[in-house]
């Protein structure tokens, strides 16, 4: 099915990757669970936009968790996204803090949900 807001965020592109290319389907197209598992810099974010994009697409009201394996890496897509997800798709982007009170607030307002792997586990260990 063709969006014309999807394929606005896609527009520098040429085409996909092999891995994007090859993962499209099930993320894009399909509700079907799916782990990427490649090397650093091989198009896993864009992997997980495409992920985001179908949750949206399906269910408007949804949130989904983004986890980083570093701050870093957390800091870099949460400022893309903020531009590239939340501004297009009209959706809050918000980035845990690793401060309890905090981010039970951010969980409550935010629909993108982007996290560290340390704040991620400090949070949802508390959960029962």
């Amino acid at each position: 099915t063709q969006h014309p807001t999807h394929e606005q965020l896609f527009r520098h592109f040429k085409f996909f990757n092999p891995i994007q290319t090859q993962t499209f389907s099930t993320l894009y197209e399909s509700d079907e669970n799916a782990l990427i598992c490649a090397p650093t810099g091989s198009g896993k974010t864009v992997c997980a936009e495409l992920a985001i994009l179908r949750l949206f697409s399906v269910q408007s009201d949804a949130k989904c968790v983004y986890v980083a394996p570093k701050q870093e890496v957390a800091d870099a897509t949460y400022d893309m996204w903020v531009d590239r997800l939340g501004d297009v798709l009209g959706k809050n982007v918000v980035m845990l803090t690793g401060e309890l009170t905090v981010d039970l607030n951010l969980l409550e307002s935010g629909h993108i949900i982007l996290s560290s792997a340390v704040h991620w586990d400090m949070l949802s260990r508390r959960w029962k």
